[in-house]
């Protein structure tokens, strides 16, 4: 009778380690992912914000020390932005990131002030 025992025990310690490390398994997996989109948001926010301040004369001096900034610093395939309007006093930047942060693409627009003209 022993040896039933031992067995049904070794059994289910096998299928309580199995389920464990499934579990650790997934929550590697689930905190890769939130590492990711947390990255990927933050990428977004800084360039969309940083452009902002870069049409009120803050931070960057220029689109162009704006656009190489950016670039460098998340990887992205393409930065770009360009005058948009018949007035001429929209600005339009747009976005495209890299393998590692594909959801970091975005775009933004920017109503430009007669005293906020870059």
């Amino acid at each position: 009778m022993r040896l039933f025992y031992v067995s049904i025990i070794a059994f289910f310690l096998c299928i309580i380690f199995s389920c464990f490390r499934n579990a650790v398994f997934f929550a590697t997996r689930l905190e890769a992912q939130t590492q990711q989109e947390f990255l990927s948001y933050s990428a977004k926010k800084f360039i969309a914000q940083s452009f902002k301040n870069t049409c009120k004369q803050k931070g960057f001096q220029n689109f162009e020390q704006w656009q190489q900034a950016c670039k460098a610093l998340f990887n992205l395939e393409s930065i770009s932005y360009e005058t948009y309007s018949v007035e001429k006093n929209i600005v339009y930047a747009v976005w495209e990131g890299s393998e590692t942060l594909k959801k970091c693409s975005g775009e933004v627009y920017y109503r430009l002030t007669q005293r906020g003209m870059p």
